[in-house]
C-alpha cells in the first residue's frame, strides 16, 4: 500500500559511497499514520514525481518530540545499493573469470542487471564468496578489473543495470567505500516539495538473491 507524502527531500552522498535520500516530517493530521508506522526497510518512491519510479529503502529513523507531536528524520538508501549491501553470497568462487562470467555468477538472483563497456579479458579470484556481501565482491571485481560503475534505472521496467566502465574511460558517479558516517556527507541536489510515496513494506528479503 501507497501513501501520498508532502516533503522537501535532500539527496546527499559521501564521496566514494552511497547515495543517501533524507527528509523531515513534521506530524500533522496528514501524515499521523505515516509518523507513528514508519519502520526501516519500508521503501520510498516518486522522489522527483508520480512518473518516478526509482525507490529508496529506509534505513535510519531518528525521532524527536516537536511539542506535543512527533519530528521524524529519515535516511534512506538508493534500492540497488541497499540490495549488493544485504545479498551475501555463499558458494566459493575460486579460479579464473571473464569479467562477464564473474559478473553472472555474483547478480544473479538479485534482480539486479549488469553490463560492460568494453573488453576486460579475464583475472584470478582465490576464495572468494563464501558469505562475503554482493558489496564487498563488487569492490573485488572492480579491483580486478581497473573498473568503475554507474547505475541506470529503467523507468518503463523498473530495473536498475550496473554499468561497469574502465577508469581511464569515464568518470562514473558511483563508487563503493566503507559504511556511510553522517558526518562526511556532502549536498549534491536539493529538491522542494515534492510528491514522495512512503511505503510500507519491503519488495525484497534482506537475503534475497543468495547463492
Amino acid at each position: 500500500r501507497s501513501i501520498p507524502l508532502y516533503v522537501s527531500t535532500t539527496e546527499t552522498s559521501k564521496l566514494g559511497s552511497d547515495i543517501v535520500l533524507q527528509f523531515e516530517i513534521v506530524e500533522d493530521e496528514f501524515n499521523y499514520q505515516i509518523v507513528r508506522g514508519l519502520q526501516k526497510r519500508w521503501t520510498i518512491s516518486r522522489v522527483q514525481g508520480s512518473k518516478d519510479k526509482r525507490e529508496y529503502v529506509v534505513f535510519i529513523i531518528d525521532r524527536q518530540t516537536h511539542g506535543k507531536k512527533q519530528l521524524v528524520s529519515v535516511s534512506c538508501r538508493y534500492k540497488p545499493l541497499d540490495i549488493i549491501k544485504h545479498t551475501r553470497i555463499y558458494d566459493t568462487i575460486d579460479g579464473s573469470f571473464t569479467a562477464d562470467k564473474f559478473l553472472k555468477r555474483i547478480f544473479d538472483g538479485t534482480g539486479l542487471k549488469y553490463k560492460i563497456d568494453g573488453s576486460l579479458g579475464s583475472s584470478q579470484f582465490e576464495n572468494a564468496g563464501e558469505g562475503e556481501s554482493l558489496e564487498d565482491l563488487i569492490k573485488k571485481f572492480c579491483s580486478h578489473f581497473d573498473v568503475e560503475f554507474d547505475i541506470e534505472f529503467n523507468n518503463k521496467k523498473g530495473t536498475y543495470t550496473f554499468v561497469f566502465t574502465p577508469f581511464l574511460n569515464k568518470n562514473a558517479s558511483y563508487h563503493i567505500d566503507d559504511e556511510i558516517n553522517a558526518n562526511n556527507m556532502k549536498v549534491e541536489e536539493d529538491s522542494s516539495e515534492l510528491y514522495t510515496y512512503a511505503v510500507g513494506y519491503g519488495d525484497y528479503d534482506e537475503e534475497e538473491g543468495s547463492t
